[in-house]
């Protein structure tokens, strides 16, 4: 197995996030995300962090544009940094957008996680047939998501898992490893 040292892992450049997907107080991503696990940690996210004007949405879970045009161009940009294609995706903080499932699956990421603090993804699987149905239209080779009856049985086909909890899901079990792993 090829090992690299930590520098050589490291980006070699910074790539700005596209005009409209970045909203908000101007500080770099990191320092968004360490507040936002904080806050999770404290118990502030979802709805209630929206009641409190601290989180809102950047977009529409139903948008075709968000489901189906976001996916490509990440792993295109992610192949571009690596030098070759993903193969896996780490989506922290999905909310609804768990709805990709089949679309990153279609894309032939082999394993996908989706952390959140709280469960804010459709349980009704219809809402991800549709997804499905929406890619196979545009040409996304998406799983056979026939005979599954819940959330869990589309994620399992999709080769995704659904994290709850923040950084809790993170901490090893007693067995020493990762709980997401």
């Amino acid at each position: 197995m090829e090992q690299r040292s930590e520098e050589m892992a490291r980006p070699q450049h910074v790539v700005p996030a596209p005009d409209g997907l970045a909203r908000g107080a101007p500080v770099p991503w990191w320092v968004k995300l360490g507040v936002k696990l904080g806050l999770a940690a404290v118990g502030v996210h979802g709805g209630r962090a929206r009641r409190l004007g601290l989180a809102r949405p950047s977009f529409e879970a139903g948008d075709p544009a968000k489901l189906l045009n976001a996916p490509p161009a990440w792993l295109a940009e992610a192949t571009r940094l690596m030098g070759r294609r993903p193969r896996t995706l780490l989506e922290v903080g999905p909310g609804r957008m768990v709805l990709r499932a089949p679309v990153l699956a279609g894309l032939g990421l082999e394993h996908v996680w989706f952390v959140d603090p709280s469960d804010a993804a459709p349980a009704d699987p219809g809402a991800y047939l549709a997804v499905a149905t929406l890619a196979r239209s545009h040409g996304v080779p998406v799983p056979d998501l026939t005979g599954c009856a819940d959330r869990t049985a589309i994620l399992r086909r999709c080769q995704a898992s659904l994290l709850l909890g923040g950084p809790r899901c993170w901490r090893p079990s007693r067995t020493g490893r990762s709980t997401w792993w």
